[in-house]
């Protein structure tokens, strides 16, 4: 079976794509049968696909762009996602609520745009 340049790159994005749905448990473990979270897995299938646009741009076709762009965008938002449901609640033992923003005036609101709704950005956890 000789397989194109093009369909070995398909198939690659397809392995690393797949592997990190799988460690965000959004794909069930073939082995285990059920959904298990390693956001550090997903976290590095991510960052391996992140080297593989950075090395490889430039000499992708058009079709190939537009693959790992999408599959690149798709593995953010549901990084994003299950690294918020995977953080620990608040300590409800802690009787101190945080201080709220009119109470410090000098700090800065890092995540908000200019007309104060919130600000999309990449955040790895």
């Amino acid at each position: 079976m000789n397989m194109t340049d093009a369909q070995l790159f398909s198939h690659l994005l397809a392995m690393l794509g797949t592997a990190a749905m799988q460690a965000m448990g959004k794909i069930v473990h073939p082995l285990t049968g059920k959904s298990e979270v390693d956001i550090e897995q997903a976290r590095f299938s991510i960052d391996m696909l992140e080297m593989l646009d950075r090395k490889t741009r430039g000499n992708r076709e058009d079709r190939e762009n537009a693959a790992l762009a999408n599959l690149l965008t798709n593995l953010r938002l549901n990084f994003v996602e299950t690294a918020a449901e995977k953080k620990p609640a608040a300590d409800p033992t802690t009787d101190a609520p945080a201080p709220a923003a009119e109470e410090n005036p000098a700090a800065e609101k890092k995540d908000a745009a200019p007309d104060g709704a919130a600000r999309f950005h990449k955040s790895y956890g």
